[in-house]
């Protein structure tokens, strides 16, 4: 649900009116849960449990630019399998400091939501975002109907590459490392493009902060990357937001456009 809320708020046309209370976390009550996720969760509920229903109606509400789209209606677990063979059950278990991650997979059999599917077999371009690597990017694309749309689809494929690491999914991760787990799944022929930082000269408070958490910058090894198949371009993508490293995304999606328009 937060994810959801939080690209819904971003989408408004009305954001300003609704990203501080949308984003507001009760204190002390309601589990200290935000106003968006309850007002989600009512919906939800007003719907029959249809997460689809209940997004649908927020977008009226948010009067959102654009469509947001859950890859299931039906909740399902993910389970996590490490290099040393163990596995655990639950997105929060799978961050786990000193074990890497082989790969995830659904406990259920899941079907994509039939919008997905049809939203890509009509994209003339696809943008796989930055975010957890193993919780929130490759659960969306590990479904089999997902995977099968991706490899009929002749759209132009993108992978905006995260700028740090996470502690416990990506520790050590170079942005080889980040390709090649997202190819895995979806195959070096689904990849078209990565954009990446290369901007390794970020102020060193900002960053002992991310280094005392255990995270760093994503290194950008572009020679590695290629020899994966996979063309690379890199800038200086970092923008500093109330101390914390975020994409530039002006910068980011001029480079999205450009290479569209060259493309398409």
């Amino acid at each position: 649900p937060g994810d959801i809320r939080r690209v819904l708020v971003s989408l408004s046309q009305d954001e300003e009116i609704f990203d501080d209370l949308f984003n507001y976390r009760f204190k002390d009550v309601l589990g200290e849960h935000t106003v968006g996720n309850i007002i989600l969760a009512a919906l939800c509920e007003m719907n029959n449990g249809s997460m689809l229903r209940a997004i649908e109606h927020l977008s009226r509400v948010l009067n959102i630019k654009g469509k947001v789209l859950p890859i299931s209606d039906m909740p399902y677990r993910l389970k996590a399998v490490y290099s040393d063979g163990s596995t655990v059950i639950g997105e929060k278990n799978i961050p786990c400091p000193g074990k890497r991650i082989k790969y995830v997979e659904t406990v259920e059999k899941i079907r994509a939501n039939p919008l997905v599917i049809k939203a890509i077999n009509e994209a003339d371009a696809i943008i796989y975002s930055p975010g957890s690597l193993y919780t929130s990017l490759l659960p969306n694309l590990i479904l089999d109907d997902v995977k099968e749309a991706l490899k009929a689809s002749k759209a132009y494929k993108i992978y905006i590459a995260n700028i740090v690491t996470q502690y416990g999914e990506t520790n050590g991760y170079q942005l080889s490392d980040h390709v090649k787990a997202l190819i895995d799944v979806i195959g070096k022929e689904q990849l078209d493009l990565v954009i990446a930082n290369d901007d390794m000269n970020v102020d060193k408070e900002i960053l002992r902060k991310y280094l005392d958490d255990n995270q760093d910058l994503v290194y950008p090894d572009v020679e590695n990357v290629n020899a994966l198949g996979v063309e690379t371009q890199t800038s200086r993508l970092i923008n500093v937001q109330d101390k914390y490293l975020r994409h530039n995304a002006n910068k980011v999606a001029a480079y999205v456009i450009k290479q569209l328009i060259d493309i398409l």
